[in-house]
């Protein structure tokens, strides 16, 4: 299968009962499946059982794909959903192992009194502010600045209208920076 096939093209494919075209589909979305669970799971094994969990729904669901939508919002909804459910079982905190220094740049502002802040310090008050966000917040950060997906997939791997989107991105974000300030001014009075 060459790369000129839309994921559509591969989807019919396989719904045709072509099962060698599914392992298509999977090359192109294991990295970014992997990434996405990664960010909610902390540890390789979980997020390579959710991972075979995403792939298997996947697969004995294809028939049903609505071709009105992408195939990458599908997937990751189920993804999502995988990961979700995987921490309802463990009934542990997301995030809070979290890599702050992908958010640095996002999240980074400019002190008034011209101080420069150490990075270490902000990464660490940034895993800080992700573990205090609320979940709708980090999950729409996560989707949007670490995913790549536009309003729309966020739309439907959310299952929330297209219009609430931006609006919950702009509330993360400044939530997010409320924290950080917060935190680094915290941090700052104790030095």
């Amino acid at each position: 299968m060459t790369a000129t096939y839309t994921d559509i093209d591969i989807v019919r494919k396989v719904q045709q009962g072509d099962t060698e075209a599914f392992g298509e589909l999977m090359n192109r979305y294991e990295a970014k499946l992997t990434r996405y669970l990664g960010r909610f799971l902390h540890d390789d094994d979980a997020v390579t059982d959710v991972l075979q969990d995403v792939l298997v729904k996947a697969y004995i669901n294809i028939q049903s794909f609505d071709e009105n939508y992408t195939f990458s919002s599908w997937v990751y909804r189920i993804a999502h959903n995988e990961a979700l459910n995987a921490l309802k079982k463990k009934k542990s905190t997301p995030f809070s192992w979290f890599d702050p220094e992908a958010l640095v740049p996002y999240f980074a502002y400019h002190d008034k009194t011209e101080e420069k802040i150490d990075l270490e310090v902000l990464k660490k008050d940034i895993e800080q502010v992700l573990i205090k966000l609320p979940e709708s917040y980090r999950e729409i950060l996560v989707l949007y600045f670490f995913e790549e997906l536009s309003y729309k997939e966020i739309s439907l791997v959310l299952k929330i209208p297209i219009s609430s989107v931006g609006v919950r991105i702009n509330r993360a974000k400044k939530k997010a920076y409320e924290l950080v300030k917060l935190e680094t001014t915290t941090i700052h009075e104790y030095h």
